[in-house]
């Protein structure tokens, strides 16, 4: 059997019937391709154990090689190996041979001072989409689906105001969107600026928030996330720290579980449990940690110099 043969042999059974889901067979196909990569299209009974180890230490050295994608490739490689062997094709045995990459625990958000730098060399529908992700910690997906008519401002007692809306993410599901007033003031200007480009470029009003500036047609998630790499790249931050739509969300999260309960941060996010939250974002990353414990002055049993 050829190595570009292998994701659809170990996602069908005997009759050629599909026995994982299509994300599944997905994640063949991605790992095997890195195997085709290193080795070439080749039978699968001629690699042997060390061959498999050298494999993994190509994936570990590649530029740019990400621990949690690394780890997922070997687990899935490991279990096509092993449905390989169940139906008796002549791989190799690769108990015990499988190095999985040590993944530092904690998210990646975004600095304040990334955030800021970005909305310097933003334009004001890049900046709405910055400052909606981050102070509502909604996907970019959902960001993507908000329609002008979904979003209402709020004005409380104090004279406070906000923002509210409702829009679908991962799965169809409904979600709430709560912004500041941040939000108010950027949302009030691109409203003004959207409404006289649809009318002066006689294009039809699709009703979604964020529009190509092209056609007027809603932008998809994707052209969301483009559009926000390419500002990143404008305001020179670095390409390993995180800027993504999602590095908002993340930065969020963390705030919202210093002033808010688990639970509300968990409804919030539109995590099905809070054990996902807690388990996502009551964690703290080594920089975090580094940073935590240094800027302390009083700890037990210091005495200041002098």
């Amino acid at each position: 059997m050829l190595l570009e043969d292998v994701a659809h042999f170990c996602a069908h059974n005997e009759y050629d019937r599909p026995r994982v889901s299509a994300e599944t067979y997905r994640s063949y196909r991605i790992a095997v391709a890195r195997l085709i990569e290193f080795f070439g299209d080749v039978e699968v009974e001629s690699i042997s154990t060390s061959d498999l180890l050298d494999w993994q230490e190509w994936l570990d050295e590649r530029p740019a090689s990400s621990p949690t994608t690394d780890n997922s490739y070997k687990r899935t490689i490991r279990a096509c190996w092993n449905f390989m062997r169940s139906r008796d094709i002549a791989v190799c045995n690769t108990d015990g041979i499988w190095r999985f990459r040590k993944i530092q625990r904690g998210v990646k958000s975004i600095s304040r001072r990334n955030y800021f730098r970005m909305m310097a060399f933003s334009g004001i529908r890049e900046t709405l989409m910055l400052i909606l992700a981050n102070q509502s910690a909604r996907r970019r997906g959902g960001l993507a689906r908000l329609q002008v008519d979904d979003l209402k401002f709020i004005t409380f007692d104090n004279g406070r105001e906000g923002v509210v809306g409702h829009t679908l993410e991962k799965g169809e599901k409904p979600q709430l969107l709560l912004a500041d007033e941040e939000a108010v003031w950027a949302l009030k200007l691109w409203l003004h600026i959207r409404e006289n480009f649809l009318q002066l470029h006689k294009v039809e009003d699709h009703g979604y928030l964020f529009i190509n500036l092209h056609d007027g047609s809603p932008l998809s998630d994707h052209a969301m996330s483009q559009s926000i790499w390419r500002l990143k790249e404008r305001a020179g931050i670095p390409a390993n720290e995180p800027a993504s739509l999602h590095a908002q969300r993340h930065y969020r999260a963390k705030e919202l579980l210093k002033v808010l309960s688990l639970p509300e941060v968990r409804d919030i996010l539109g995590h099905e449990s809070a054990g996902t939250t807690a388990n996502m974002y009551a964690v703290n990353g080594e920089q975090e940690l580094i940073d935590a414990f240094f800027s302390r002055t009083d700890r037990p049993g210091q005495q200041s110099a002098g």
